[in-house]
Parts: C-alpha cells; structure tokens; sequence
C-alpha cells in the first residue's frame, strides 16, 4: 500500500511558494522516494528526494518541502519508489505502475491569498499554563457574593472558593518565575454555576471574578512580563439565563431567537429534553451554530475581547461539536484584523476535522498524546507501542498543526497525573517527555507542585500555596524543562525521530532535529542499567542522578550510563 492524493493531509500550501507534500506506505514496503515535479506545458522537471519522517505500525510518512520562486501554478507531479531489490515503480493520479508515467499526474493547481498555514509563529516557541480561575488565587474584593468553603476544602460541583482575577494579578511573579509564556484561563464571562460554562453574558467579566478594569489591568501586567493570555470561548451551547434562550423560553415560536437554538417541541422541557443541549445537560442548551446570525454574534464576541481588551487568541469550547462553516468564517474574519491571533480547538479524539481541510483552526488540545504519554509512564506500557501511538497521531496532521498541539497530561477535565500513581517519579519522567515532544507543552494549575484530585470536580482544588505542602522537587524539574524548551530551538520545531525502542519495552531514545541543531532524549524505564553508545562526545543537558558518561575505547566515542528508571536530555558534541 502506498497512498497520495490531492487533499490535505497529503499535499498542503506553508506560503503561497512552497508545498508540503507527503505519501504514506505500508512499513518497510518502499526504501526511498522521490518526487518529479513541473509546471504545466513546460519541460523543466525538477527531483526532489522525499525522507521517511514517521514510523508506526501501521504506515510510514515519506515527506518534503518543495520550495519555488513565484506562486505556485499548475504544478504537476508523480512519485519514483524505490524498493530493497533495487527496482522501481512510479505513483501517478492513476495509481501504481511499472513503467514512468506519460499522463495522469497529480496537479497542484494554486495557492489562494489565505489558503495557507497561518499559524503565528510565537505558538511553536511557547509554554502554557492552564488556569481555573475560581481555584487559583484569592484577591481583594469589595463584598463576599457566596457563602465561600475553606481554601483547602475538597471541591464539589457547588462549592465556591473565591478565586478571581485579582488573585491571578497577585501571582504574576510566580508565573514569571516558573517561565511559562501563555496563560489558557477558563471561562471568565457573566455564567451560571462555579466554572462558568454556561454563559449568560458575553460581553461582561463575571462578578465572582471582577470587572472590566481588573481584567484590562490583569492582561496588560501579563504583556508587560512577556506572558500571552488566550480566554476560553464557550460557542457551543449558552447557559439557560442567557437573554436568547429565555426568550425562546417565554415566547416559543414566536420568539426572534427560536432559530439560534435546536427546539424539538414547546414549552420546553428540562426533564425529558425537547430541546438539545452539551452532553445532555439541560441547563446548556446548543446554540445552533449554522445559523448566520448565531455566527455574526460569535464572531463579534470573539472579536470584541481581542480588540477591547488585547487578548492573545481563543481555546474554544468543545470545537469539533461546532459547525465548521463557524470556524472557517471566524478563522478568515480575525486573521485579517488579528494575524497573530491563536485559535485552538478543544478536541478528544482525532482533531483533523478542525485542523485540515477547509476548517483551519491553528491547532488542538491534544489528548490522544496525554494518553499515550499515561499508557507508557503511568501504566507501564511498552516503548515500541508509544512509538507507534505518538507517530499515528503526528502522521494526521500539517507540521504547523504539530508544532502548535497543545499537549498536556491534565485539565480541569481529567483525574489530575500525580493522582494516578503512586510512583511519583513515573509522572516526573511523564513530564520530561511532554517538554520534548512535537507541540506545545502545558501544565495545569498545581500540577508543577503535585496537587492530587480525581476527574472533575476534585481535580479543581484550591491551588497549593503554602511551599511546605508543595512538591519542591517536581516543581524545579519543571523549571528546568521550561528554560530547556525556551532555550533550545530544536525542541521547538524540530523534526522528531525515535531512535531505540528495545524489545523490552524499556528503553526510549528519541531525537528532534532542527537545521544543525540535534536534541536527543533517552529514557530507561527497566529495573536495570543501560548504556546507550554514542562515536562522538556527549553533552548532558538535564538528567536524573545517576547518570553518567563513560569513555569509550576510541577517543571520540562514549557511553551514557543509565540507571533503573532515569532520563536524561543531551547533545551530541560536534567534533
């Protein structure tokens, strides 16, 4: 099996002079690859050798970038595939054959004026920081609007602790001093419940968190500490109080707003649902996002915080349960006014209906990683399997979109990591893959401390601030890792190749490569010591204790010793 076709996720524009091109091949069926290529009704063909990018079990990716000095028009194409016998066949829009194609190529006809990867280019380069802001930080507030439980009381799906966004502006030093470079805070807006998921106003800060002034003067102490702030845009589904939907509620069919929602029947109907709502909860009733008017209103929310008040871009709510027609008219809409803007889509599952194709938001939470991440660190799976996991998910997406994946190993929706186990330093080593992965490493509030808590709600706690119940020790590994992602550039958008995976499942080297510039990270997860052998000096970067460096026989060459359960991030010196 070897497959190309003119879609996406094989053939995409990075500018509007260079294309991204890949074919997929059943492992090990093709040695090399090559691509012809030329513009229509001309003779100059040019070759450009494709490099296996990714390997799993199931396919390889064959890629290259293809780089031109006017826009690209009418280029034609084909594939030469090498095979281990030393023969040859060729892939055209046909599919395979023998001998050269003399017709049936593959055509790449343009690139239009917003057809292409706009991702900005800050994002590859980040490290985010997830806030839930009524469990980070209390501040001053003039007068209390709930009964507040204790600080440290285990949260419930009721109970109020006071955080707000004075509480966050207290604690910019601390951001600042763990290195983290944008903060994702979750809904902030006028909303019913504690996390604020069903709006009711928009366009207004809730009071349990502040006002206006304190969220303008939060974001501008942000900028002025070199911190983004990305907001969380809960466009799928409003909260029963929100003005449309107690329209429709008070005046049925006869209501101006009866079509912003999906009303199966009146008067509605909490108990057996004639109206369609976010995971069946009936107090967030489903916006229904095709409809224009519902999108003009989106777009001018969405636009309204980044104009008024300098916001950095949008995580956006449950996006794969949007219709895409939303995000594809939001997307060309703020990127004309805002090109530096993010927009990031909530997704648990395969994302490429958000991210490919015509629906281009720049990138998504990345859970399928998280757990392939939690089935090797945390439940003791196999490295060979982890490989295979991490490259079926990086193979269905454009290199931007990877570079942009917002991984993670917790969120207010999940059983927080250090919860998981009770091997503390299985989620220590969980981390340093995290950092040095394709995409955009995140922590959630606590976890650079080891704050415990099952899935919602007692993964929303109170934030750990007294430094004597803190995990010190886990929090300056993260630190450590966040000035490491911050200073090497390969680690930020380097290509990645998993070097070792040995049959025992143990033992993980993996490389990222930029240019020059090579990071490579090993782990070894057995019971006993390895020694991964290297022929040219080794530099370490950050590693557990224990690891060494021995010299080899030849004067160049060395070995890194490696105890039971250790990592270690190092540079091969050039001699």
């Amino acid at each position: 099996m070897v497959i190309h076709r003119l879609t996406p996720e094989y053939i995409y524009a990075r500018s509007r002079t260079s294309l991204a091109i890949r074919l997929y091949a059943s492992p090990s069926e093709i040695e090399g690859a090559e691509i012809v290529f030329w513009k229509r009704n001309t003779e100059n063909r040019k070759v450009r050798e494709l490099s296996r990018t990714l390997a799993s079990d199931e396919k390889e990716e064959w890629s290259a970038v293809l780089h031109f000095d006017d826009v690209i028009r009418y280029q034609q194409y084909y594939f030469i595939l090498k095979h281990k016998d030393g023969s040859q066949s060729y892939l055209c829009s046909d599919g395979l054959c023998d001998s050269e194609p003399s017709e049936a190529f593959f055509e790449f006809f343009s690139v239009g004026a917003a057809d292409y990867d706009r991702t900005p280019e800050w994002v590859a380069s980040s490290v985010f920081y997830q806030i839930f802001p009524e469990r980070f930080a209390k501040g001053k507030r003039d007068k209390a609007l709930h009964d507040y439980v204790s600080w440290q009381s285990v949260p419930d799906q009721n109970s109020f602790f006071g955080g707000n966004l004075q509480g966050i502006e207290g604690k910019i030093d601390y951001l600042e001093k763990l290195g983290i470079t944008c903060i994702y805070m979750t809904p902030i807006f006028r909303a019913d419940f504690n996390h604020k998921y069903a709006t009711t106003d928009y366009f207004d800060i809730d009071p349990d968190f502040g006002t206006k002034d304190d969220f303008r003067r939060l974001v501008a102490k942000l900028h002025d500490r070199g911190i983004r702030i990305i907001l969380d845009g809960v466009f799928n589904h409003t909260g029963v109080n929100f003005e449309p939907f107690r329209s429709v509620k008070a005046e049925g069919y006869e209501s101006r707003y009866i079509d912003w929602y999906h009303i199966h029947g009146y008067p509605l109907d909490m108990q057996n649902l004639n109206y369609e709502c976010v995971g069946d909860y009936p107090y967030m009733p489903k916006l229904n996002t095709g409809n224009p008017e519902v999108q003009d209103f989106v777009i001018s929310v969405m636009s309204y915080w980044i104009r008024e008040f300098g916001i950095d871009g949008w995580r956006l709510d449950v996006s794969d349960e949007v219709e895409s027609s939303l995000w594809v008219r939001a997307g060309n809409t703020l990127r004309r006014e805002f090109p530096e803007i993010l927009l990031l889509g909530e997704s648990w599952a395969d994302a490429y209906s958000i991210t490919g194709d015509t629906v281009h938001l720049d990138s998504m939470m990345n859970y399928e990683m998280r757990r392939a991440l939690i089935n090797l660190f945390i439940k003791s799976g196999d490295t060979s399997r982890f490989r295979s996991s991490v490259s079926n998910c990086l193979m269905k997406y454009r290199n931007s979109t990877r570079l942009a994946a917002y991984n993670l190993l917790g969120s207010h929706d999940t059983e927080r990591i250090a919860n998981m186990t009770e091997d503390q330093h299985a989620v220590d080593l969980a981390f340093v893959c995290l950092f040095v992965l394709p995409g955009v490493p995140s922590v959630y509030y606590g976890d650079e401390i080891g704050m415990t808590g099952g899935n919602d709600p007692y993964c929303r706690g109170g934030m750990i601030w007294d430094e004597e119940k803190q995990d010190r020790v886990r929090l300056s590994l993260i630190r450590k890792l966040i000035k490491l992602r911050k200073t090497e550039k390969a680690l930020q958008c380097g290509d990645i190749c998993f070097m070792t995976c040995d049959d025992d499942g143990k033992l993980l080297s993996l490389s990222r490569r930029c240019a020059d510039d090579e990071i490579i990270v090993s782990f070894n997860l057995g019971s006993g010591i390895e020694r991964i052998c290297s022929d040219v000096p080794l530099c370490v970067l950050l590693s557990d204790d224990g690891v060494d460096i021995e010299k080899a026989a030849c004067e160049s060459g060395c070995s890194l010793v490696m105890p039971a359960c250790s990592f270690a991030i190092y540079k091969r010196r050039k001699i």
